[in-house]
This record gives C-alpha cells, structure tokens and sequence, in this order.
C-alpha cells in the first residue's frame, strides 16, 4: 500500500529524473541555441555586397562545357544549399570560371573535367538536422571558442578536425557564424600527427588567423592567390611555377607533392598562457593540462598553410607534411572569403567522431614531401675536429662521407634534384677571438699585440694575454699549420 509519504518520495524521483533530463538535453543543444537562425548581410558586415558578374556575356557552349566538369556540378548542388551569404561567393568564383574557362590550357581542361575534387556537404537544420546537430555536438568546443571566448559572430570562419580518418576525422568545416551553418570537406593533415615544434612535420592545434595581406617581418606564412585560369599551377617558393603535371600520385618520382592554385598563411594566435578547451585530449589520450596550454605562435615561421594540393587523391587522410591540403576548387571558395572579410578565423582540433574502423590508405611516400615543406638538415654530432693539425684529414674520413651518403639517398627518390651543402664549424671561444685571429695570424708582427681573450684553439687558457713569439698560443697555432683557414 503506497502512503502518502512514499507518494511524495516517489513524485520527488519523478522530477529529478526529468529535471536531470532536461538538463543533459539543454547541455546538447547548447551550441546551437548560440547561433541565431538568421543568415548575415555582407553589406552590414563590410560595408559592401558581392559583385558577381553577368554571365550573359559567356557563349552557351562554353557554359555547356564547364557545367557538365563533375566537380562543377557538385560546387553547383552545394550552392543551391549554401547559406546565401556564401552562395553569393560560390557564384562569384563560377562565373570568373566562366569567363576564363577559354584562357585555360588543354591540360587543365583535361585536369579539371577528370580529376577535380569538390565534395562538399551543406549541413544545416533543413537540409540534413540529424548529422548537422552531430557534427555541432562533436565540435561544440571549436565552435563556442571562436563565438565566446573571440566573439566571432559574423562572417565565415574554418573548423578543422585533424584527427584522423579512422575516427572519422580529416574534415574541414567552412561554418557560418552568424546562423552555425556548415559545408564539410576532405582535409589533409600531417602524416606524423599534432605537434608544435620547428621542423617536426606536424600540425599544430588551436587557434589562428589567415590574413589576405600579411607582412610582419619574420613571418614567412604569406597568403597568395590567383585567379581560376591559373587553377592547379603550381606555388614554389613563394613563386607560381607553371601548372602540375597531375593532381594525382602517380609516382613520387615523376611529381612530388606541391601547393596548387591559392595556400593561405596560419599564424598562430595562441602563446602557451591561455588554456584553450579542446577535445584533443582525448584522442591524444593525454591530459588537458599536457595539451591544451598551447603555444602555435611559431607556425608562421614553420610555413604551415591551409592550400589547394597536386595530392586530391591523399584527401581525407592524414598523409600532408604538416599543412592542411584542400581541393583546389574549393580554395577558391576560402580564396573569395579571405579576400572579402579580410582575415578569416581557423580553429584546429583533433576529435574522434567514432571508434575505430579500418581504413585503405592510398599510395604514399615520406620522401614526397621532404623538399617541398622543410629545407633539410643533417647535423653530424660528436665529432671533435678542433686539432688544426688533423682537421682537414677528419673532415675527409668522417664528416664527408657521411654526408655525401645521406644526401645520395635522399636524391634518389626524385630525378632532377640538386643540393646545396654548406658546413658550419663551431669552435668553443667567442667569434670576436676568431675574428682578430684570422685577420693577424699571417702577420709577422706578433710582438706586443693585445690578445682580445684568454683561450687557444682548444679552449686552453693562457694567462698571459700578449702576443709574443714565445706565447704557446703562436707556438701551437703558427700560420704554416693553419692550412685549413687559407
């Protein structure tokens, strides 16, 4: 018999149980109750509308052409989805396509109708509620970092999930930040994982900026672009450099991998004070504090770029050298909000959308990137050279070969390389010693000269800093033993 007591008990039970539910439904949404429903006006945000040019002007058989280029025709159906803010910028680049379609060579006629890559997805809560409402859930923490704690409610910012493609990570999200909109495409990040250090290979997390226009001294993270008839020519060196043989790997050797079409410069915006809340720990498996106090304030130096890629096929799996690879067609989508908002907002994390699943992984080749992302290094350690007398034998029979093995190797995997080797030796007393010893030790006029310090070559201290004959700085370092310096 249930009393009145135990009815209240049990009433008790009811209402926590809802009120708990309630709360972890309020916990889900949260994130998308941030975004308003309505989309931006560029006008209102920039003080100007996008132009886009007529296409009246464009033979119908040109438009017949370029319509029928499956890519184009899914950037096409994507528009037709895309938040009108964004399909204005879509139309834009299509028409300027249109236009300059005749301007094309055969080649990249050939590479766009047959090789090209758009594969976008508009999520929104019309046109696909279930997966979009899962993507804002998984990347809730990306997305409420850049509307709360930047106050980036406006405009157009990138989101990428640089986890890899087992979990279902190696996407990029163009995400709209007024309405919280989507369009998802494959990504390419570093084959070797998340890392911050120089010459790691890696891609770091956090936040960042990409700037149209961007020259503080130091930085060499530049964004440059181009127009759609130069779509797949290659970036080298900061230069265009023609247009690439395939955007495809068919062979390391024949075509190593290259920034295409436009790559837009990251510059790191964290610098290691602020905990930035990622859900990277848990793929890294590693604590919040080993990951989330950040510092990607060095990724302007490393030359780390968001940028159209020769490598379309390695889309949507880890395989870059530390950048993050997009289609082309779609850089020039990130090109026309770049160059219309004037910076664009990038957010890095690395969250697993699922368990892991086996994947096929398409051809690579670590020896594809090494001359494209990092200038080479190789440091010979532990080789004391500093007896003058012997010097040049040591450099010979354990420093050359050495080397000379090395780069061989390296070579090897690409024709039509060549190198260029400097060698560096350190000595262990201040350059000003080297200095003054250098311009005098061919001079006879030993007697009464100043030493500038205390220290021979073999960091032997001398008390008596005068040059004189007897000094056995001279004795042991006499000019007609220092044939290597000549």
């Amino acid at each position: 018999m249930i009393t009145h007591r135990n009815r209240v008990i049990l009433g008790t039970l009811i209402l926590l149980f809802f009120s708990c539910a309630t709360q972890q439904s309020q916990k889900k949404t949260d994130d998308l109750t941030a975004f308003s429903s309505e989309d931006f006006n560029w006008r209102n945000l920039t003080g100007k509308a996008v132009y886009v040019s007529s296409r009246g002007s464009v033979p119908a058989s040109i438009k017949e052409e370029v319509y029928t280029i499956p890519a184009i025709q899914q950037l096409e159906e994507a528009k037709e989805l895309m938040p009108v803010s964004l399909g204005e910028l879509t139309q834009k680049f299509l028409n300027q396509l249109l236009e300059q379609y005749p301007e094309l060579t055969e080649h990249q006629k050939e590479m766009l109708n047959a090789d090209s890559k758009c594969g976008m997805r508009v999520l929104s809560k019309k046109s696909d509620p279930k997966y979009y409402a899962f993507v804002h859930q998984k990347l809730q923490k990306a997305f409420l970092y850049l509307r709360k704690t930047k106050e980036i409610q406006s405009g157009y910012a990138f989101v990428g999930n640089i986890a890899k493609k087992n979990v279902g990570g190696q996407k990029g999200y163009i995400i709209n930040m007024a309405n919280g909109e989507l369009v998802e495409i494959d990504i390419s990040s570093a084959w070797k994982g998340v890392g911050f250090e120089n010459d790691s290979g890696q891609t770091p997390l956090g936040y960042f900026l990409v700037y149209q226009d961007y020259h503080q001294k130091g930085w060499q993270s530049r964004t440059i672009t181009t127009d759609p008839k130069h779509i797949f020519y290659q970036l080298h060196r900061q230069a265009y450099d023609g247009e690439a043989m395939y955007i495809y790997r068919k062979n390391t050797k024949i075509e190593k991998a290259y920034i295409c079409s436009n790559q837009f410069g990251l510059i790191g915006q964290n610098f290691g004070s602020e905990y930035v809340d990622l859900a990277a720990p848990q793929y890294l498996k590693k604590s919040p504090e080993e990951v989330c106090y950040i510092d990607n304030s060095n990724s302007g130096k490393r030359q780390l770029y968001i940028h159209g890629s020769n490598r379309v096929d390695q889309l949507g799996f880890a395989l870059s050298g530390g950048c993050v690879r997009i289609s082309n067609i779609n850089s020039f989508i990130i090109k026309e909000i770049v160059a219309k908002q004037g910076t664009m907002p990038v957010f890095l994390d690395a969250v697993p959308f699922h368990a892991p699943k086996p994947v096929k992984v398409p051809g690579f080749d670590d020896s594809d990137l090494e001359s494209i992302y990092n200038s080479q290094s190789i440091v010979i350690r532990k080789q004391n050279l500093l007896d003058s007398a012997s010097l040049l034998k040591k450099l010979y029979a354990n420093v050359l070969p050495e080397l000379a093995n090395s780069l061989a190797y390296r070579m090897s995997k690409v024709d039509k390389q060549h190198a260029n080797v400097d060698i560096y030796v350190t000595v262990p007393f201040p350059e000003s010693a080297m200095k003054y010893w250098l311009t005098l030790h061919q001079s006879d006029e030993y007697e009464d000269i100043p030493l500038q310090q205390h220290f021979g070559f073999k960091g032997e201290y001398f008390k008596n800093v005068n040059r004189i004959s007897s000094n056995p700085f001279f004795k042991a370092y006499h000019s007609k033993d220092c044939i290597i310096w000549k």
